[in-house]
């Protein structure tokens, strides 16, 4: 499976999983290839890098927007201000400081923690869910016919008892919490 792993300082970035063999870089930055690892560094201004379906991504930012179109596999985004928003992906862990998050179409575990910023997250799937934000909105919209078990953040760690499919986690302490089926 192709990883890529992509880290700068502040730009705008675009990545777009597409039916293709290798990645792809349009702009200027530092790029290494080992086997399937693609590192992408020293980006100067926006990027767009173009990978295999189903790619595993790592994402490193100070600032600036992110955007991942197409279906990915595992997703990492780390960031500190900016948007970050993931089309389509197998699981996903995105940790930023001040930036919103939106989650177009998740199948397995989703992970969301953020400072300050909305977390809007599609579930495709029953699959679990832990978003944390200290000051905004949290929406999560999970799979039809979803049985969630719903913690709150003192149960932290429970057992999912039997009967359901799912289990979500959501806390925001100054922010909406909506938690809904399709």
């Amino acid at each position: 499976m192709t990883s890529v792993r992509v880290s700068g300082s502040s730009q705008q970035l675009r990545v777009t999983a597409e039916d293709r063999d290798e990645v792809a870089v349009e702009g200027r930055a530092d790029v290494t290839v080992d086997g399937e690892r693609t590192t992408i560094s020293g980006i100067h201004g926006g990027l767009v890098v173009r990978v295999p379906n189903g790619s595993a991504l790592v994402i490193g930012t100070d600032s600036g927007r992110g955007d991942v179109d197409g279906a990915v596999g595992t997703v990492a985004v780390t960031t500190v201000s900016g948007r970050v928003t993931i089309k389509e992906a197998v699981t996903v862990d995105a940790r930023t400081k001040s930036a919103q998050v939106t989650i177009g179409h998740a199948d397995r575990e989703c992970r969301v923690r953020s400072e300050s910023g909305r977390i809007e997250i599609e579930m495709a799937l029953a699959a679990d869910v832990d978003a944390e934000t200290v000051s905004g909105q949290i929406a999560v919209n999970l799979a039809t016919g979803s049985m969630p078990f719903r913690l709150d953040d003192k149960q932290r760690g429970a057992v999912r008892p039997e009967g359901y499919d799912c289990t979500i986690r959501a806390v925001s302490q100054n922010g909406r919490i909506d938690v809904s089926s399709r």
